[in-house]
């Protein structure tokens, strides 16, 4: 049985992705969040990828800094991937733009 990434978890629990007006939206569930200077500049560069949070960019958040929590926790790059691909409905290209988004914002010293 495969451990399930953090990723895996709040995707499961919540995210929804569709194409929208030439983007990807990422749309979830829960409470609206208030967001640092650090969660704002990672919001803004999905958003000049095209990739748009349709729910203010609280799951986009969560999932970002998931990202650094597997990495921390031993789970390639190419396995968070594949996860933001197949779970998130990210296509290839956007799921690496987003895993290195949020290694360049929450965890550079995984660069």
């Amino acid at each position: 049985m495969t451990k399930m990434t953090e990723i895996g978890r709040i995707a499961r629990g919540a995210l929804i992705a569709t194409v929208a007006a030439g983007g990807v939206a990422l749309a979830g569930g829960g409470p609206a969040n208030a967001f640092t200077a650090q969660d704002q500049a990672f919001l803004t560069v999905l958003r000049a990828q095209g990739i748009v949070a349709k729910d203010g960019g609280a799951t986009a958040v969560r999932i970002g800094k998931a990202v650094c929590a597997d990495r921390r926790d031993g789970v390639s790059l190419q396995v968070i991937v594949n996860k933001l691909n197949r779970q998130a409905g990210l296509t290839p290209y956007n799921a690496s733009y987003f895993a290195g988004a949020a290694t360049r914002v929450y965890c550079p010293w995984y660069l």
